[in-house]
């Protein structure tokens, strides 16, 4: 409605514009279309829609919601083909093919932060997870390097072992939440407020203590009975008392 009034009205001022310019402005007798009430949408449908209208994104990116996440659990580079490789981000396009038994496979495009993937999804695992194989679907591609792969590639081939939905990441992968306290950092106050957030945050993951002593060693004491949360929140709180670099999640 909104759409069709804007046309008409347009139309109608083409009609009139030498009244543009009159001081008694323009008479335009379009009925004004009653707008309906409606719950304000998402970023992530915005995003769609702005991608949907303009053919591409403007006002932002649906990985950005997830940078912290690609950050800890993402491999993006193999040492050799053998290596594993962990990637996520946005499909853009999905090729869809028959192997010589008939069984579908298909070929992925991922828009990654800055960079893109091709990602090669075979027979069983592609009748297991073909439900997130859509345009916009947000994944995380497990896998190896793809004998494709060549040095002067600028696009990263995966042959894919497994494929989660973005939002499952954290959960899958974490296994043990690691700190690392210096040994001149080592005051009842920090201390007190690490117990704190841990209590605020019990969960399935292993919770490991590594201090640092004068001399470099480095003490790893492992929780038998407190395991904590992987959620962002503790994990990002506990990375604004500690550092960033002292505290990591391991699979």
């Amino acid at each position: 409605k909104v759409i069709r009034f804007g046309q008409l009205y347009n139309k109608q001022s083409h009609k009139n514009q030498e009244s543009l310019f009159s001081t008694d402005g323009v008479s335009i007798d379009i009925p004004i279309p009653e707008l309906v009430e409606s719950e304000e949408w998402s970023s992530d449908i915005c995003l769609s829609k702005e991608k949907e209208l303009i053919g591409f994104y403007l006002s932002g990116n649906p990985l950005e919601p997830y940078e912290v996440d690609l950050k800890d659990f993402e491999i993006p580079s193999a040492n050799s083909k053998d290596s594993d490789l962990r990637l996520g981000g946005l499909i853009s396009s999905v090729k869809v093919l028959f192997d010589k038994r008939n069984n579908q496979w298909a070929i992925v495009t991922l828009e990654r932060i800055s960079s893109k993937a091709e990602v090669f999804i075979f027979g069983d695992l592609y009748s297991k997870i073909n439900h997130l194989i859509k345009d916009n679907k947000l994944i995380f591609v497990s896998g190896k390097l793809s004998n494709r792969q060549s040095e002067y590639d600028d696009v990263v081939k995966i042959i894919a072992d497994d494929i989660i939905d973005m939002k499952d990441v954290r959960t899958k992968f974490s296994r043990h939440i690691n700190i690392k306290i210096s040994y001149d950092s080592t005051s009842k106050d920090l201390l007190q407020s690490v117990k704190s957030l841990v209590s605020n945050n019990i969960g399935s993951c292993r919770f490991i203590i590594n201090i640092e002593s004068s001399n470099g060693y480095m003490q790893r004491i492992v929780s038998q009975d407190l395991n904590v949360s992987s959620n962002l929140d503790f994990i990002l709180k506990m990375r604004e008392l500690l550092g960033h670099d002292n505290v990591w999640i391991t699979s």
